[in-house]
């Protein structure tokens, strides 16, 4: 039995629960944008739900009642306030995805899609495999992860936590402090990720996130290291590891190496958040 103060878990609010059936928004005013869009969705999904909504009101109104799991919405849609989907996205806890939809990149695209929360931007005519990609993405974060933080710090263990809970992924979190204790956790539960820092145990947090990789060869195993441990970091796939998390890192750095862990497709939104200013 793993001593209770050894490990401590905690799992982010539950989903709404919501239909079998993906249910996806489409707001846009143009009629024909809408069909194009909606077609596509249905050549990839036959039994996807499209809700239409050509401008802002009806599109929020929709997002407050309808339960949407993903929702395109136009840059240039009527009566728009991204502040209002902002709102309705924090105060439901649905876990929805909102793609931001625009004809050009322009200049201020990144504070817009910050604005609505936005998972991913996507510019017209829409790329079918694109699409496709982001259908699947959801599937996976919508999917509960079972996740183990095995760090020596308390404090560590409580951002690293805190990160998770603000990122796109659902997690179930639990937390130890010593490598010993991993090792017992991870023969009681089956986890889908750990991420073990490398000055654990007095530096071994290397080797032990290679036995634990070993030992639970269905988990993906993420090191969290200083800029001293690139060059390994250049390797994990030797050491069975699927990443690294170079500290310091924020919640899109955590985003991308679970993004990569997993091998799921990562979005072009992400990839800008990534890039160096």
């Amino acid at each position: 039995m793993i001593p209770e103060a050894a490990v401590t878990t905690t799992e982010a609010p539950a989903p709404v629960a919501g239909p079998a059936r993906l249910r996806i928004l489409v707001a846009d005013s143009s009629e024909g944008d809408r069909g194009s869009l909606k077609a596509l969705l249905r050549r990839i999904n036959a039994e996807v739900e499209v809700l239409e909504a050509p401008n802002g009101p009806m599109a929020e109104r929709i997002l407050r009642e309808r339960g949407v799991d993903i929702a395109f919405i136009d840059r240039r849609l009527p009566g728009f306030d991204g502040r209002e989907v902002q709102n309705w996205s924090s105060m439901t806890g649905h876990r929805s995805l909102f793609v931001l939809v625009s004809d050009k990149l322009v200049p201020r695209w990144s504070e817009i899609a910050t604005l609505i929360n936005a998972y991913e931007v996507m510019l017209k005519p829409f790329n079918e495999s694109h699409v496709e990609n982001l259908l699947g993405v959801y599937g996976r974060l919508s999917r509960r992860s079972k996740v183990l933080v095995v760090d020596k710090s308390r404090t560590a263990r409580r951002i690293v936590r805190e990160m998770l809970e603000k990122s796109r992924f659902n997690c179930v979190i639990d937390e130890t402090d010593t490598g010993a204790h991993a090792q017992r956790a991870i023969g009681m539960t089956a986890f889908d990720v750990i991420m073990v820092d490398a000055e654990l145990d007095g530096g071994s947090g290397t080797e032990i996130a290679c036995r634990l990789a070993r030992n639970a060869p269905d988990a993906k195993v993420i090191l969290i290291g200083g800029v001293e441990m690139r060059s390994f970091a250049a390797n994990l796939d030797q050491f069975d590891l699927a990443g690294f998390l170079q500290k310091p890192f924020d919640v899109p750095a955590l985003e991308n190496a679970l993004h990569d862990a997993m091998k799921l497709w990562r979005p072009y939104r992400l990839n800008a958040q990534l890039r160096p200013v």
